[in-house]
């Protein structure tokens, strides 16, 4: 075990939360001002607030569009071409009301971890990780996690989550409470200081026991949704994905594989298991003709544990996210099968 790794489950009580005591931000109603940095040129504001706020360009066009936006106490319009000069101010208020999307809504959440800047969920199958494009109804685990933390006073409030899981993954996934656990959790993630580990139903059997798939993904050329593994002729563009494999049970037509991406690619693990002719059970985009189980309707993924540094101390966490009761179900339907 790894001095000075705390070891958490889903199972065990989340820890009390407290007050963080930082700047307020990303509020109903609330200004926000801030000091531009270096020399940015000419251009329209939009691109720069949704960076500098982390948040979405079509957000960052609200707010300038309804006069939310001054820069040295001069209003901005969306056309409005600023040169963006070290030391100019500028401030921001927030609409008076969130927009729909951003609506907290009540639903119930299986925490694994919480404390002052961050809290960790064991995500179910079905649930969007934040709103985007085709998901505006209010009903992501964003919306739930906001729900969660509306009555909780942190001023420096910034509830966003540190990575990704597909929509019918489950498993853990951490949400940020403050800016500054945002912006080390991100951290951890692109300098690969987060390791996750994953358990993976397959359909088919490995000849192999461990293999380390080192193949680069691309946008699928006839559905942008999906990545694959392109031919050599064809991998101008597409971004290198490796993916540690390690076979934890297998029958004659079906495998248990334990998962490790070292990079965190769009579907990697998804993608790495069809190109390796492995796909996910049930898995309804790679694996469209693929075993149908009774026990289980989502792609047989789970995202078991997340090892991570904690964004305030550094202090190494290890979260650990329960079976869901489907994939349970599908193992124990699948081996007596087998028998």
């Amino acid at each position: 075990m790894i001095s000075g790794l705390s070891i958490i489950s889903s199972r065990h009580p989340r820890s009390n939360p407290g007050k963080v005591m930082a700047r307020a931000r990303y509020l109903p109603g609330q200004i926000v001002s801030f000091e531009v940095k270096r020399n940015r040129g000419k251009r329209t504001l939009t691109g720069y607030l949704a960076s500098r706020l982390f948040i979405h360009d079509n957000r960052a066009r609200a707010i300038i569009s309804e006069g939310q936006v001054l820069i040295d106490g001069n209003k901005i319009d969306l056309e409005t071409i600023v040169d963006l000069k070290a030391g100019s101010i500028i401030n921001i208020t927030f609409p008076a009301a969130w927009p729909p999307y951003m609506q907290p809504t009540a639903m119930n959440l299986d925490i694994i971890y919480e404390d002052d800047c961050m809290i960790a969920v064991n995500k179910p199958a079905g649930r969007v990780v934040h709103p985007s494009s085709g998901h505006l109804t209010g009903e992501t685990l964003q919306n739930g996690i906001l729900h969660h933390l509306q009555n909780t006073e942190y001023p420096d409030k910034m509830i966003s989550p540190a990575h990704r899981l597909d929509r019918y993954t489950t498993g853990v996934i951490i949400y940020s409470k403050t800016q500054k656990a945002y912006k080390n959790l991100t951290a951890s993630f692109r300098n690969n200081r987060a390791h996750k580990t994953y358990l993976v139903i397959t359909d088919g059997t490995p000849e192999w026991r461990e293999l380390t798939v080192d193949q680069p993904l691309a946008v699928r050329p006839d559905n942008r949704e999906l990545r694959w593994v392109p031919p050599t002729e064809e991998q101008q563009g597409s971004k290198e994905a490796i993916t540690h494999f390690k076979v934890i049970e297998k029958a004659a037509d079906w495998s248990l594989l334990e998962a490790q991406p070292v990079t965190g690619r769009s579907h990697q693990i998804r993608a790495h298991l069809k190109y390796l002719n492995l796909p996910v059970m049930c898995d309804h985009e790679y694996n469209p003709e693929g075993r149908k189980l009774h026990s289980i309707s989502f792609q047989a993924l789970h995202a078991r544990e997340l090892q991570i540094p904690h964004p305030e101390n550094s202090t190494e966490l290890l979260l650990t996210a329960e079976l869901p009761s489907g994939f349970s179900a599908a193992l124990k339907e699948l081996r007596e099968t087998k028998k």
